[in-house]
C-alpha cells in the first residue's frame, strides 16, 4: 500500500526540481490530482443548473438592486451641486438662487423617495418585508 505524499514532500520535490531547472521537464509525467479541484467545476455547474428556473427573478432582483444603489449614489452629487453651483455662486440673484435651490431640492427628494422604495419592494416580493424586521410592522413598539 502506498502512502499519500505530504505537502512538505511536494514542496521539497518542487524546490529540488527548481534548483535543477527541471520545472517544465517533459520527462516529469507525475500527475497531481486533487479530488476537490476535479469536482469544483461540477459543483458550479450543478448550482447554476438549480438557478436556471429562477433566472428572471434573479435578473429582476439584480436590476432593482442596481437601480437602488444608483439612486443612492445621486445624493452626494445633488449636495455638491447645491453647495457649489447654487449657494456659493455669487452671480445668481436671490430669486434665481431660490428657484434653483427649490428645483434641485425637489429632484433630490424624489430621488430619495425612489431609492427608499426600491429595496422595500424587492423585500416584499420575496416575503422578507417588515414582518421579519425586529421592530415589526407597527414600528419600534412591536406587536400590540
Amino acid at each position: 500500500m502506498t502512502t499519500a505524499r505530504s505537502s512538505r514532500q511536494d514542496h521539497d520535490s518542487f524546490c529540488e526540481s527548481f534548483r535543477k531547472r527541471q520545472i517544465d521537464d517533459p520527462a516529469d509525467t507525475r500527475q497531481v490530482t486533487s479530488p476537490v479541484g476535479a469536482r469544483r467545476g461540477a459543483y458550479v455547474r450543478d448550482y447554476l443548473a438549480l438557478l436556471i428556473p429562477h433566472r428572471r427573478a434573479i435578473a429582476r432582483a439584480l436590476a432593482l438592486t442596481l437601480a437602488a444603489v444608483g439612486l443612492q449614489l445621486l445624493g452626494p452629487l445633488f449636495t455638491r451641486y447645491i453647495v457649489d453651483d447654487v449657494l456659493l455662486d455669487e452671480a445668481l440673484e436671490p430669486r434665481e438662487r431660490f428657484t434653483a435651490l427649490s428645483l434641485v431640492s425637489a429632484l433630490f427628494i424624489v430621488a430619495i423617495a425612489l431609492s427608499a422604495g426600491l429595496p422595500g419592494r424587492l423585500d416584499s416580493e420575496h416575503g422578507l418585508g417588515r414582518a421579519r424586521h425586529p421592530s415589526g410592522p407597527r414600528g419600534p413598539g412591536g406587536w400590540p
